[in-house]
């Protein structure tokens, strides 16, 4: 029955919902109404007075009464106001003179119907009554306070909470039904493109979060398409230009020294150009998942980088810190950073930290620093804050924008900001393994 319920659409769904909490209302409305106490105590009857005040009478098992036995004077409680006319007609049922008796009430007295000739009158609400005794004392009848939580009180609380109760589990379930395959669909939509095609997408729950679902799948295998046609595509070309790009070193070699040195300082810049090419390509390829201590990569890193016009330091660094990847591709990124930092601003300082789940590796340097307004920009491909087309200055392009290809591959973020005084940080986030998860 549940999962039949959950098959259906949202609106319907919905409906149900919606359907089920006015049953329960009428239901609650209902038992109250015919099952439940009054939800106020009975009121005295005039008549019924004398019975009481004789000592003979029965009192209502709904109303409580206290009697005060003989007292000295009458005297009416706070809120209770005198009422003469009512105690003539109570001295006459009791066969006592008018001034022998006292009647005080918090609440007008229900008239007798039109044409009656009978005493209908009702006390509702707080009253007190006294009857003078030969001997001078009052004897004093008074009603009871009415309790502020009364057995209708207890019972509509309960049938409410109980249908309440009830209501929240089938809102629970639908609610469930509904919210379920949107979340799973939100977490497998979110790896789509970190998995590839190997990424299931579940088509399952409504009929709409279902569709959404296939969509979702088919536009991610368009995607993936595009983007795999796309980096064979570079590679490929990059691939090709390696070949007459040797003949071309073969026929340098015959140059004479003068030509033979600026050619081949043209080919070796192309030479780097397909490298970086061909390192962005793998960049956007499938990664191989294994545990990497990342302050040991970068440690090994910065020792084969370091030069002395161009030092890599290594600040304030746990041991260890592992995160989950592909170690060939973080080398990369590290590497990257690095270069980055040594071709635009001498050198810099790498400082590894762990933030919960969180690794955080920040590359600071004192370089110049970029224009604010192109830090959108500087992960582009091929993009480049430098205008001139100068290798030695100005690089490919490739390499901040590989870097972060990478870390989003692995889950992380690569962010860059201008430091306050003077130079740029990049800092890169992964997430990190902890406990059993790190390898020891």
């Amino acid at each position: 029955m549940i999962s039949s319920v959950r098959s259906w659409t949202i609106a319907r769904q919905l409906g149900l919902l919606i359907a089920a909490a006015l049953f329960l209302l009428s239901a609650g409305n209902m038992i109250v109404t015919f099952a439940g106490p009054p939800p106020r105590a009975a009121p005295f009857r005039l008549t019924d007075i004398p019975a009481l005040i004789q000592g003979n009478g029965r009192l209502p098992p709904d109303r409580q009464l206290t009697m005060n036995g003989y007292a000295p004077y009458f005297s009416a409680r706070p809120g209770e106001s005198r009422r003469p006319d009512v105690e003539e007609r109570l001295a006459a049922l009791l066969g006592v003179p008018s001034d022998a008796v006292r009647v005080a009430t918090s609440q007008k007295m229900r008239p007798p119907p039109p044409g009656s000739t009978r005493l209908p009158e009702q006390f509702e609400g707080n009253f007190s009554i006294g009857v003078a005794e030969r001997s001078g004392l009052w004897h004093i009848l008074r009603s009871a306070p009415a309790p502020l939580f009364t057995a209708w009180h207890r019972t509509t609380l309960v049938i409410t909470l109980t249908l309440a109760a009830l209501l929240a589990l089938i809102a629970a379930g639908i609610t469930k039904g509904i919210v379920r395959p949107i979340r799973r669909l939100a977490e497998e939509a979110d790896q789509a493109w970190l998995d590839g095609r190997r990424g299931a997408i579940t088509v399952g729950g409504p009929p709409e979060v279902a569709h959404l679902a296939r969509t979702i799948a088919a536009m991610r295998d368009r995607f993936v398409s595009v983007v795999e046609n796309r980096t064979m595509m570079l590679a490929a070309i990059a691939h090709d230009m390696a070949s007459p790009l040797t003949r071309l070193e073969f026929q340098v070699a015959k140059l004479p020294d003068a030509a033979r040195r600026e050619a081949e300082a043209d080919l070796a810049e192309l030479s780097a150009m397909i490298s970086s090419i061909l390192d962005f390509a793998k960049g956007q390829q499938q990664l191989h998942s294994a545990a990497v201590d990342m302050v040991a990569l970068t440690h090994d890193v910065a020792a084969r980088r370091d030069r002395l016009d161009a030092p890599i330091g290594i600040g304030i660094t746990p041991t260890e810190a592992w995160v989950r990847g592909d170690q060939v591709a973080l080398r990369r990124l590290v590497d990257n950073l690095v270069s980055n930092a040594q071709r635009y601003a001498g050198g810099g300082l790498i400082q590894i930290e762990v933030h919960g789940q969180d690794l955080r590796l920040a590359m600071l340097d004192d370089g110049p620093g970029f224009p604010p307004e192109l830090s959108g920009r500087l992960f582009e491909p091929f993009f480049r804050v430098e205008a001139s087309r100068n290798r030695d200055t100005a690089g490919t392009g490739l390499g901040l924008a590989t870097a972060r290809a990478i870390a989003e591959a692995h889950g992380g973020t690569l962010e860059a900001r201008n430091r306050p005084v003077a130079g740029s940080v990049f800092v890169l986030t992964l997430p990190a393994l902890e406990g059993p998860a790190a390898p020891h």
